[in-house]
């Protein structure tokens, strides 16, 4: 099956006679030059894909995009009846409603995503094993030090999230991003500080014995390993090391410029997918996937210059004039609309043609179950030769059937590949309060300066009728009959009340409380528990969307930067700085980390969840639920952790971290050490609360025994089966013994032998 799909394209002696570049070849104008051709069979299937899918885009989904970016930018729609000759004079206004609901949304999920340092938590899957757990908690660290200082992830997740708000979706690419400076060499990113590298690390997954002081269940780490036989990447460039200090041969190397896993956020205008594949999961289940990608022309050919075979395929040759056919002078509506009309960031023509940009087209297949990948210039040519996907040296990552996009929402629609955003939902809303805020501002306008109806052909000083100043003088013969002043009536009250109710639908429909809600529900806001149903239930209808794009996008995306790490991190200093942050050597005798300790299968969990946007409420339920769980189980004190405590209620707060408050004190050398057995006055303190709840419990158990079986009693009495003085008498001796046995039970919770 796989023969046959890497012939059905033209062979290298084709294309050479038909004088199209073959990889490595020089792309210049003396060459014979290349044509298209029409019957590439993977060139007819990636344009076929590109163009039924663009038409269904086009036809149905453009026109409101483009509608609901121009509303978030504070516009009209195109086409618009504001845009028309008719109203050309009339008053335009656009009431940036929908704007504000995109900023409450994004404030929202930065609130519930930003505000603690340990917003992500992996964990391991076989969370019993020890060698696995050390696995989870370095991937961790190696996650969040990748989010904070290499990937954009704060910008990146807010854009994601304004995609979805605005277009219904978010599109993302991960990948390892690798270049050296200058031109980009041929190195493996499979290479690592093992001989194995990664993949044959994972298969030997190191591993820890309860009790042991060994750090790697591999034996070969012994000899083998600190021989320090380092590759640079290259084949023929080994660099032999004496640990002793003294290296056998020194060659320079270039500088690395990027070397770290990436989120690129794509434009939605820009990816192509079937519309028919599952709508819950459409980037795996389309059968093609189509990522239109703007390149300078010099970028394009260097990805055609010949190098040895690494870190990426090499493309064919194509002469400037074939290339110029990959420029498309069509400006994007959605693109137009979120440039605000500026001029076409993508269609700048320069003198020197390297600078432009051309539109080359990922196209990923899906064949016989098996997807390829290749690259094509538009649909005019070809410039890769067609691979399996898991492959591609920038995919081997990958797990069988898997795609290396995330396509995310914040609105979920059943059987809906692209569900109407928020500010879709909303855009008739906001078109109604414009209609309305324009029309009385264009009454109000009429009322203050007024229309002059004038005689035709009467001798009248239009101009200074016109200017209408304060003061001024306007000649006329007949000013009785020649001018009449028009007296329309002023706005009334009832156009204010309509714009309130405009306001609260608004507010209503995308989950806002704002003074508009407030003011409408009067009997609502006459009361403090009144004001708070109203806000809580407009911060349910926030986190909801908040909570959907964090299921589908969020975390996808943080599970494969997770694999990423595990496949292609080599950075040996990181890796030992992860190491000594989680002091692994005091707790598993590990002094060197290597790849093969970050590899496993992993979950992923985010600190977010509803109420996580309201700092007030985070706090109030952290307070009610940790007093619960006291109360019922007070042995659950013993395995509080303070300091996570502590950085939950702080990064509510709006406080990074504990470490401004609760710093830690370096440890003195030849301080005296409390001697094993002893206890702390922290542990005491503990020690002391277990036991006085413990009294206390039983106190209270005591009371509500005897006030119950006083009542029992008393019901004898009022019956006639008991006398007062037996009542008496009786209720006396039973106190009598349940306190003996209340202070029998404190002497042995005080000796510790147990109640």
């Amino acid at each position: 099956m796989a023969g046959g799909l890497q012939t059905a394209g033209l062979t290298v002696n084709q294309m050479k006679g038909d004088g199209v570049g073959t990889p490595g070849t020089a792309g210049d104008a003396s060459e014979k030059t290349p044509v298209p051709h029409n019957d590439d069979y993977w060139l007819l299937v990636a344009r076929d894909a590109y163009t039924k899918s663009d038409d269904y885009y086009e036809a149905n989904i453009r026109s409101n995009h483009a509608r609901n970016m121009a509303h978030f930018q504070g516009r009209h729609a195109p086409g618009s009846k504001y845009y028309s000759e008719a109203y050309r004079y009339r008053h335009k206004g656009f009431r940036p409603k929908t704007r504000s609901m995109v900023r409450r949304q994004e404030s929202a999920l930065v609130k519930a995503m930003f505000s603690t340092s340990d917003f992500v938590t992996v964990k391991a899957a076989r969370g019993k094993h020890p060698s696995h757990r050390v696995s989870a908690s370095i991937n961790q660290k190696l996650l969040q030090y990748r989010l904070e200082n290499t990937i954009p992830w704060f910008l990146t997740t807010v854009g994601a999230y304004q995609d979805t708000l605005n277009l219904g979706v978010c599109i993302s690419h991960q990948y390892w991003d690798w270049e050296e400076e200058g031109f980009p060499k041929a190195v493996d990113l499979e290479d690592s500080f093992t001989d194995e590298g990664p993949m044959a690390a994972k298969d030997r997954q190191e591993t820890i014995d309860e009790g042991s002081e060994t750090s790697t269940a591999d034996a070969n780490t012994s000899d083998a390993a600190l021989a320090g036989r380092v590759s640079d990447g290259m084949d023929d460039n080994i660099i032999e090391i004496d640990f002793d200090g003294d290296e056998d041969e020194e060659e320079e190397r270039p500088q690395i410029i990027r070397d770290t896993p990436m989120v690129d956020l794509r434009p939605c205008e820009n990816v192509r997918f079937s519309v028919g594949c599952d709508w819950r999961d459409p980037a795996n289940s389309s059968p093609f996937i189509i990522d239109q990608i703007p390149m300078y022309i010099d970028d394009v050919k260097r990805m055609a210059m010949p190098h040895k075979a690494g870190n990426r395929q090499t493309w064919y040759a194509l002469t400037d004039a074939q290339l110029l056919t990959g420029v498309n002078p069509d400006y994007d509506a959605v693109r137009r609309q979120r440039e605000e009309n500026r001029e076409d960031s993508k269609d700048e023509r320069y003198l020197h043609r390297g600078f432009d940009i051309v539109w080359v087209h990922r196209n990923i297949i899906r064949k016989e179950g098996v997807d390829w990948i290749y690259y094509t210039l538009g649909t005019h040519y070809r410039l890769s030769d067609p691979i399996p996907l898991r492959e591609d040296p920038m995919y081997r990552w990958l797990r069988p059937g898997e795609r290396p996009y995330i396509i995310g929402y914040s609105n979920a629609e059943a059987h809906k590949n692209y569900p109407e955003s928020l500010v879709g939902l909303s855009s008739r809303t906001q078109q109604d309060a414009n209609e309305l805020n324009n029309t009385r501002f264009d009454n109000v306008e009429l009322s203050l300066n007024r229309r002059y109806i004038v005689k035709r052909t009467a001798m009248i000083d239009y101009s200074g009728l016109q200017r209408n100043v304060p003061g001024g003088v306007t000649e006329t013969d007949d000013p009785t009959n020649d001018i009449k002043m028009e007296n329309p009536p002023d706005v009334t009250a009832s156009s204010y009340q309509e714009q309130d109710r405009i306001n609260a639908d608004f507010d209503e429909l995308v989950g806002m409380f704002s003074g508009s809600s407030i003011g409408t529900n009067r009997q609502m806001n006459e009361t403090v528990g009144g004001m708070k149903l109203l806000a809580g239930d407009a911060d349910s209808l926030t986190e909801y969307p908040m909570m959907v794009f964090m299921i589908t996008w969020v975390l996808p995306v943080l599970r494969q930067i997770v694999r990423l790490e595990q496949h292609y991190e080599s950075d040996g200093a990181l890796l030992n700085l992860m190491g000594e942050d989680l002091n692994l050597w005091q707790k598993y005798k590990i002094d060197r980390v290597t790849d093969a300790w970050i590899q496993g299968s992993m979950n992923i969990q985010v600190a977010a969840n509803f109420g996580a946007a309201n700092p007030e409420q985070r706090i109030q339920r952290l307070a009610a639920g940790f007093g619960i769980i006291f109360n019922m189980a007070p042995t659950m004190q013993q395995k509080f952790d303070a300091m996570e405590f502590s950085k939950e209620v702080l990064g509510a707060l709006g406080y990074q971290g504990t470490e401004r408050f609760f710093p830690e004190k370096p440890q003195v050398a030849g301080a005296p050490q409390p001697n094993e057995g002893e206890l702390t006055e922290q542990d005491q303190a503990k020690h002391d609360q277990e036991y006085q709840m413990h009294l206390d419990r039983m106190d209270w158990e005591k009371e509500k025994f005897m006030l119950e079986l006083q009542n029992k009693e008393y019901e004898r009495v009022l019956k006639g089966e008991l006398s007062q003085q037996q009542f008496e008498e009786k209720m006396t001796r039973i106190r009598v013994d349940r306190q003996n046995k209340v202070d029998e039970m404190k002497i042995k919770l005080r000796e510790g032998s147990g109640i």
